[in-house]
Order: structure tokens, then C-alpha cells, then sequence
């Protein structure tokens, strides 16, 4: 099944998505232990915006691999393009448990508390991002926002000051 992936891989690479389905759809029929085959396979469904067989793909995937953090970020990007930002908010926080210091886990799961309105939770982890990265502007904003909602209008200013500064 490795020749399948790896021209599924050039194939997603060239942008020639319809091909690369069928050559990992070989890959997995060959080898569904294969925990990347479905990450890639989950890849391409997403931006064929087949999103619900991407996020099935990363199920698969996780359930071969799930100690990989990653897997648990791309899943939860993709739900939350399904907008189903509940099970989003649970994968970034699996990608966090297993990875606490990436930004764009973290990052991620701060959005997720935005969205859930846990304003608190979300303006912390923006914080350790823009601890992190004093130039993101994405994680300034965030907060700037959160700030706002939760009714803390000067620092939500300061933020926004910032943010539009970079």
C-alpha cells in the first residue's frame, strides 16, 4: 500500500485531488492499519470539502495512532468547519493534553472556549500564545474579543490596539 500512498501524496501535492483519492482509496483497501493513509485520505476529502468523510477519516486514524497529537488537531479543524464546535473544543483539548506547548493546539483550544463563551479559559490560553508569539496577531484578537464579551472593555482596547499595531 506504500506506492499507493506515496502517489496519493504527489498526486494532493499537484493539486490533482479526484486522482489522489483513488490511489489512497487503494492504500487503505490494502492496508487499513495504515494510521497516514488516513490522515492523508482525510486531508483530501477536506479540501475536496467531503468534510464529514474527512473527519470519519481521522477517526480511523486516531483510532490506530492515538497518541498523536495531530491527528486530534486536524480533526477538530475539520469539525469545526461542520461547525460542530462542541466536538472541536474536545480534540483541541486532547491535542493540548498530548502536546501543551504547540501555540496552534493551544491556540485552537482557545477558540474553542471563545465559541463555548468559557471567556476566561479562552483569554488564558491567548495569552500563553501571544506569551509565546507577541506578534500573533490572530491570538490578540481573540482575547481582544474575549475581553470585550466578558466586559473588561479596557484591556479588550489595549488588544485591539495592539492587534491593530502589527
Amino acid at each position: 500500500g506504500s506506492k499507493f500512498v506515496q502517489a496519493a501524496y504527489q498526486l494532493r501535492s499537484a493539486n490533482k485531488l479526484p486522482e489522489s483519492l483513488v490511489e489512497i482509496n487503494k492504500a487503505v483497501a490494502i492496508d487499513k492499519n495504515n494510521y497516514y493513509a488516513w490522515q492523508l485520505r482525510g486531508d483530501i476529502n477536506s479540501v475536496m470539502n467531503n468534510t464529514e468523510d474527512a473527519i470519519e477519516d481521522l477517526k480511523k486514524a486516531i483510532a490506530l495512532k492515538p497518541d498523536e497529537a495531530v491527528l486530534y488537531y486536524t480533526k477538530g479543524k475539520y469539525e469545526g468547519q461542520a461547525r460542530k464546535f462542541d466536538e472541536a473544543l474536545k480534540d483541541a483539548k486532547q491535542a493540548v493534553q498530548l502536546d501543551p506547548k504547540n501555540m496552534d493546539y493551544l491556540y485552537m483550544r482557545a477558540s474553542g472556549y471563545a465559541i463555548a463563551q468559557e471567556y476566561k479559559k479562552a483569554i488564558a490560553d491567548a495569552t500563553v500564545v501571544i506569551n509565546a508569539d507577541s506578534k500573533n496577531m490572530a491570538a490578540y484578537r481573540l482575547r481582544s474579543v474575549c475581553y470585550f464579551k466578558s466586559g473588561d472593555k479596557k484591556r479588550s482596547a489595549a488588544d485591539d490596539r495592539e492587534y491593530q499595531r502589527l
